[in-house]
């Protein structure tokens, strides 16, 4: 791991990658453990006031949040308003599944409650478990009014249960 300078306050970062066949997709940016913390699209992106000092300070961001075993039950990310900045969601099942996200503040009726909006994860190909990810629009992402919660299942509304839970990353603040 490289140690970078200290930066001005108006510094930006490039990350220059060589990759055979053309652009990239997404970049994880991840903790000293891994851990996703959130994923920067091709072209510029936006993650937030970085801190680069000795290499220990990670990210003034956003805050990560991880679930091994995403299912059709309503889970909360955040439990009062503010923004979902990513989400990277893995499937491991033969069959497409979905994640619902929710802005609401009281119980959330899976596959009777509407979503805020619903994203497709593709199924595994047999060699790779199918992956999602986005980076939201604007300064801080994508607004909920009131909590930030998400449930995984077999279709964009229902309520089936994918057979093994899916594997769900996101950056929030």
């Amino acid at each position: 791991m490289a140690t970078l300078p200290r930066p001005d306050a108006n510094q930006r970062l490039t990350i220059v990658l060589d990759e055979p066949g053309g652009g990239i997709g997404l970049i994880p940016i991840v903790d000293s453990t891994g851990r996703i913390i959130t994923v920067v699209g091709a072209g510029d992106s936006v993650i937030g006031r970085v801190k680069i000092t000795n290499g220990t300070d990670v990210v003034d961001a956003s805050t990560p949040y991880f679930d091994s075993d995403g299912d059709n039950t309503a889970q909360t990310i955040k439990n009062s308003a503010g923004y979902l900045a990513s989400l990277v969601v893995t499937n491991p099942n033969a069959a497409e599944a979905w994640i619902q996200l929710f802005d609401e503040s009281g119980a959330i009726s899976v596959g009777t409650t509407t979503p805020k909006q619903s994203f497709p994860i593709p199924a595994d190909d047999g060699t790779n478990s199918g992956v999602f990810g986005i980076v939201f629009e604007g300064v801080f992402g994508m607004r909920f009014s009131n909590t930030i919660k998400y449930a995984c299942t077999t279709t964009a509304t229902g309520s089936g249960d994918p057979t093994v839970g899916l594997v769900v990353n996101a950056g929030y603040r």
